[in-house]
Formats: structure tokens, sequence, C-alpha cells
């Protein structure tokens, strides 16, 4: 299929773990926005993995995130990086990061409070949960798999 001028391509480096080798396998993946066509490649051997075919209606434009991971057709595929410059200036000014801590009392409602964030068409990559002791060490080692994050951050309002 030609390529035409008007057509928005996001590329992205995938990784999709083989659970025949346990090989983590890198592709260039390809999603053509105007047509909603996906397309990938094989980045070792530079081979065509899956041809341009049409996006299952699984998935979106909302979807194809740096970090985040996808489902096409029955493969797990991680969204690792940006696979050009053009990709990385049309989306990373809308990639936000943020940190939010969820006290134990509100536990049972993080079901609510993503719904939440969904219904701002907010797009949740990652998500995890630290236990914090009242020690202070446990505090700065829970600080180290949040980045960017600084303990003043924590402590204030």
């Amino acid at each position: 299929m030609e390529c035409n001028e008007t057509d928005i391509v996001f590329s992205f480096i995938a990784q999709w773990l083989d659970p025949h080798s346990q090989l983590l396998k890198q592709y260039l993946l390809t999603y053509h926005v105007n047509t909603s066509e996906v397309e990938m490649n094989d980045l070792k051997t530079r081979r065509k993995f899956l041809k341009r075919t049409k996006l299952p209606p699984t998935l979106d434009q909302n979807d194809f995130v740096k970090g985040s991971t996808i489902v096409l057709f029955s493969r797990q595929l991680k969204l690792v990086d940006y696979a050009d410059i053009a990709t990385r200036q049309l989306l990373q000014e809308k990639e936000e990061r943020m940190t939010i801590l969820v006290t134990p009392s509100l536990y049972d409602s993080i079901g609510d409070i993503v719904m939440r964030f969904e219904s701002e068409d907010c797009v949740l990559v990652d998500m995890k949960s630290i236990h914090f002791s009242p020690s202070i060490e446990d505090v700065n080692e829970a600080i180290q798999l949040l980045p960017g994050m600084e303990l003043k951050d924590l402590c204030s309002s």
C-alpha cells in the first residue's frame, strides 16, 4: 500500500518475550493513524513480521503510548521507546508522568480511583504498590522506586 503525505505514522520499538525460546525479541511497530493499520518488522533479522493490516477493534490510537503494553494478535508487546524523531515530537508533548500515593484508608476504593482517571482520558501505563513502614530507611528505599521523586515531594501536601 502506498503511504500518502497526509498519513500520520507512529513508530515504536516494541518488545515481545517469545514463550518458546524465552528470548526477548525487538520489533519496529508502525501504526498508521489515518487508516488504523499496523505493521511490524523484526529488528534483528530485518524481516517483515506482520504485514500492514487493520488494527484489531480492541485497540485504538490512545493505546499507543511509550511504556504501555498492548496485546496485538495474541502477542503481548511492550512499547519501550519511540522509533523515530517524528513520533517522539508528536507524542512526547502529550506524555505526562505523575505519582499518586493512596493511603491505606482508600485501598477499598482503588478501582474507583482508576476509573476516575480513565474517565478523564488519562492512560494508565504503570502502577506499583508499595507498603511503607514507619522506618525512614524504608521510605528512602521506596523513593528509589519512584523516578524523579524526592522525600520533600512525598512530605508536601
